[in-house]
Order: structure tokens, then C-alpha cells, then sequence
């Protein structure tokens, strides 16, 4: 078929009699109802939106390039691939079998059927493919499944190819990624297909999407099981209808889990195999970024949402979200739970975050960071990284002002970096010096506020922790620790590690701990201080 042109498809008679090489199908010819041919419309709609081929259906009484008719004959449904002979590209289902109802019966929801999911897949091969499990070169196992094209005899990755255990409505909505990528690979991409800025919806009870408010027709059965291809604009994913737990992965060849260690929506595959994600982005073609999504927002439960390569907004939400924009210039936009942005050092760069508040926390993944590596300034807001120590920003974040009255905390984990805000912003005091530093590891500083407070360092974190006033109880980890009480009461604990305690000044309770601990008393340090 030829990219740009017109080609053509159309319904023949019970009078057609192209010369079919041994088969004959029109000799038992089966018509299909007006519902069945509603059903092929949506199905040559898909690959035409999909590629730069322009497919039309033929007017009555003319010859189209690709007929699509019933036969007893077939036992399924094949189709001709493209060629010179009168029968190239012609399609042909065995209507007189049950499991072909919807094509001959009256209109009724067909999204998620086997009959779409079939006329889909026999499009496919008028088109000129094959199944990926057949010829010389044949699919990697790890994406042979329905997941990834409709093409493929195997319900899910590994299965069997000589029969389909999907539930009734778990086939494929629509043309997967893999589709979609070697369709275009013979024919080209069409960047016409929802060129504007387009919001996709999903219907959390039904599985409808719309995009903009216009319906891509009401599935079968409340389920969500495609692949979004987009010719451009700046597009949004908006789940904000969604109570479950989100998992949204905007990179291309990623996906989309509505309902996050859940079943809800989830295509059936098998009796025990679901559908890894209910939504699946398509694949650029020839890295033109114009198909990516660039925007989402989440629902009312603990989302995880991450960008692509473009300047994304994310926006998470109720609930204790964990955002990351990947590289670009993302916005990033909290909710009113303890939210977390975690993110690369290059992810974060030239990254806008709104509504961050005290509850929440900025994760640098990769790297492992002093306080003295992190600034912010409390009149424009923006949190500065020197990641390498050079004096040089390599992330500058716009943070805002919520948190400008508190202090700022950062520790290490796992070899990622922990920023926090809490207590009140205030200079360390000059008091403890010769602290441990964890054989070499990196020692996080933490000032508490001058009230009472309650601090506790993460499993394995060598801390220094600075209490100022007020009677507070702090209680180091495995780390070798430096506690410093301050003024009043306080209760310090090092637990594991050689760790130094300093009581400041009133009645303190210090406790070593295992570890070769050392206890500094200051000459405000009253005599009733125990040490434990």
C-alpha cells in the first residue's frame, strides 16, 4: 500500500468471485450485520490513525484494495497479505462460528472483545504483518504477548500459541505498542492523530476514556487494557477520578497501573495472570518526541508519578505521592499528604515545585550529600546542590517559601540523599567538635528546633544532632553519633556505634549504648546528670 494515498476498503457480495487460490470462500458466503461493520470501521480507523496511510472506506459498487467479508470456510479468520493478485490484502472471517456473534448480530459494546481484537489483528496482516512467533525472525520472548501486540497468538508473555485464555472482555482496546511501532515502520507515522492538546479521562466504574470529552466508545466490561498513541500538542493523562494507588510512568514503552498491587480494571489474561499495567505508552518513532504525553495528574490515594524527556507537569494529589519529572524543566506540583519528589541530579535541574511544605521531602537518588552541599534561600526559595563540592550548582530547585521558618535537615541512605525541613531555621551552635564520621561515610547534621522536641536517626545514619532549648530527647542509630542536649533536660541515646554525647546544660539522661561511647559534661552541666 502506498504511504499518503489513498487506500481503500470496502464490504463484497454474495456475487464476488475473485479467483482464491484452493479456499473459495465465497462460495459460503456469510454477510456481516451493520453492528459487524461498525466494528471493522473502528478497527481500520485504528491502524489509519496509527500510520501515514490514509484508509477510507470504498463507496458501494466500486473495488477496494482490501475486502472484508464472511465465509464458513475460514476456521477462525485470515486475512491475505499485501501483493499483485486479486485476493492481496482481502480479509475474511467464519462467520457461522459463535465466537464471531458481535460481527452478524445487532449493536452492543464491543471494546475489549474478541471480535475487535480480531478484526484488529486481521487488519494487521492485510497490512503486511505476521505473527511474532513465526518465521525466521521471531519476537523476543519477554514482549510476545498480548500485552504488547495484538498480532500475537500468546495471551500473556510465555503462554501458549495454540489457544487464547483471555476473559471475555480482557483483549485488547485498542492497537499496543508494538503495533503501532512496526506499522510505522513500514508506512510511517501520522502526527495528525490528536495533533491538539488533548486530555485522555478514564472512567474509574466503566473504563471509558474520552479525549477531550469526546468517548472512545464504553468497553464491554469495566476494563482498561490499551496503548495511547499521540501526534502532538501538549497532552495530559488526568486520573485525578481514581481513589486507588496510581503507578504512572510517562517514558515511552512504559505504562500505566490504575490500581497499584490491585485487580481493579486489570485485563485477565489467564485465570491467574493479569495485565502488568492497564495503560501502555507507544514508542517514539525515530525519537521525534512529538508522541510523548507530557502531563499528569494523580487521584486521591499514594501515587508515584514520572515524567519523560519533556518539560512535564505532575501533579500528585491527596495522598503521600512520590513525584520524579525526569530531565527537562518539570513542574511538579504537591498535594496535601507527606509527599515525595525523588529524582537524579540532572532530573532535578531547572525542576519547579509547588506547594512544598514541612511534611515533605526531596530525595536526590545516586548521590550522598553534606548539609554544607545544600542551600536555600529563603527570599526566592530556590534549593541549590553542589553535588561534587566545587562551589557550583549542579540543581537549582524552586522550592517556594512555605518551609523559609524551618531548619534544614539532610541525611544518606542507600546512597541517595534525604532533604527534609523541620524545627526551626537557626545557626548551629559551635559546641561539639571531633565528631565520628562513620569510618569514612557521610555524617548528617541536624538542628532541632529551640521548643522540646523528639528526634531519631534512620537505621544505619551516623548523625550529629544539634538540640538547642527545650528538654529533648534524641536517640542516635548504628552510626557513630555526636548528641548535643543544649539547654535544659534532655535525654540523649546513641545506641550502636562509638558515639560522643554532650548534655549541655540542666539535668541530663545520657546513654551509650553499645560502642566505645565518650560523655562531655560542660560547666553548665548540673550534678544530677546521669549517665546510663
Amino acid at each position: 500500500f502506498a504511504s499518503g494515498a489513498a487506500d481503500y476498503y470496502g464490504y463484497p457480495d454474495p456475487g464476488y468471485q475473485a479467483p482464491y487460490s484452493g479456499y473459495n470462500e465465497p462460495s459460503q458466503f456469510i454477510g456481516l450485520s451493520a453492528a459487524g461493520k461498525t466494528i471493522l470501521r473502528a478497527a481500520f480507523s485504528a491502524w489509519g490513525g496509527a500510520t501515514s496511510l490514509t484508509i477510507t472506506e470504498a463507496a458501494s459498487g466500486t473495488h477496494p484494495d482490501l475486502n472484508v467479508g464472511g465465509s464458513a470456510i475460514p476456521d477462525t479468520a485470515w486475512a491475505y497479505y499485501p501483493g499483485a493478485t486479486d485476493s492481496a490484502g482481502d480479509i475474511w472471517f467464519g462467520l457461522d462460528k459463535s465466537f464471531f456473534s458481535k460481527l452478524v448480530s445487532s449493536a452492543g459494546p464491543y471494546i475489549g472483545s474478541y471480535e475487535y481484537a480480531t478484526a484488529l489483528h486481521e487488519i494487521g496482516h492485510a497490512l503486511g504483518l505476521k505473527h511474532p512467533h513465526q518465521g525466521t525472525v521471531k519476537l523476543a520472548a519477554a514482549y510476545d504477548g498480548l500485552e504488547y501486540s495484538v498480532m500475537s497468538y500468546r495471551s500473556y508473555l510465555g503462554g501458549p500459541t495454540s489457544y487464547y485464555t483471555v476473559e471475555t472482555w480482557s483483549f485488547p482496546q485498542s492497537l499496543m505498542m508494538l503495533d503501532i511501532a512496526q506499522i510505522q515502520d513500514i508506512y510511517g507515522a501520522d502526527f495528525t492523530t490528536q495533533s491538539g492538546n488533548t486530555v485522555y479521562s478514564f472512567d474509574p466504574l466503566t473504563g471509558e476514556m474520552t479525549m477531550s470529552g469526546v468517548s472512545a466508545g464504553v468497553p464491554g466490561a469495566n476494563r482498561v487494557f490499551r496503548t495511547i498513541w499521540d501526534g502532538g500538542g501538549t497532552d495530559t493523562i488526568d486520573l485525578s477520578a481514581y481513589a486507588t494507588n496510581l503507578d504512572v510512568d510517562l517514558n515511552p514503552g512504559k505504562g500505566i497501573d490504575l490500581d497499584v498491587g490491585g485487580l481493579a480494571q486489570r485485563a485477565q489474561l489467564s485465570s491467574t495472570i493479569y495485565a502488568a499495567h492497564h495503560i501502555y505508552m507507544s514508542l517514539l518513532y525515530n525519537g521525534d518526541i512529538r508522541s510523548l504525553i507530557e502531563n499528569a495528574s494523580g487521584g486521591s490515594g499514594d501515587d508515584i508519578l514520572t515524567g519523560n524527556q519533556a518539560a512535564n507537569v505532575l501533579k500528585g494529589g491527596a495522598g503521600n505521592d512520590t513525584l520524579a519529572g525526569g530531565l527537562g524543566a518539570d513542574t511538579l506540583t504537591l498535594g496535601s499528604g507527606n509527599d515525595t519528589v525523588a529524582d537524579t541530579i540532572a532530573g532535578l535541574d531547572g525542576d519547579k515545585i509547588t506547594d512544598f511544605s514541612i511534611q515533605d521531602r526531596l530525595v536526590v537518588r545516586g548521590v550522598s550529600l553534606a548539609s554544607a552541599q545544600v542551600s536555600y534561600n529563603t527570599t526566592n526559595g530556590q534549593l541549590r546542590i553542589d553535588s561534587n563540592g566545587d562551589g557550583t550548582s549542579d540543581a537549582v530547585i524552586a522550592i517556594g517559601t512555605k518551609v523559609a521558618g524551618a531548619g534544614l535537615q539532610v541525611s544518606v541512605s542507600g546512597g541517595s540523599s534525604q532533604i527534609t525541613f523541620g524545627g526551626t531555621a537557626s545557626a548551629s551552635p559551635s559546641g561539639p567538635t571531633g565528631s565520628s564520621t562513620g569510618g569514612g561515610s557521610t555524617t548528617t547534621t541536624v538542628t532541632l528546633s529551640a521548643g522540646t522536641d523528639t528526634y531519631a536517626a534512620a537505621a544505619g545514619q551516623a548523625v550529629m544532632v544539634y538540640g538547642l532549648a527545650g528538654k529533648d530527647r534524641i536517640t542516635g542509630s548504628s552510626g557513630d553519633d555526636t548528641l548535643y542536649g543544649d539547654a535544659d533536660s534532655d535525654t540523649l541515646d546513641g545506641g550502636r556505634g562509638n558515639d560522643i554525647l554532650i548534655g549541655g546544660g540542666a539535668k541530663d539522661t545520657l546513654t551509650g549504648g553499645v560502642g566505645s561511647d565518650r560523655f562531655i559534661f560542660t560547666v553548665n552541666d548540673k550534678p544530677a546528670s546521669t549517665i546510663g
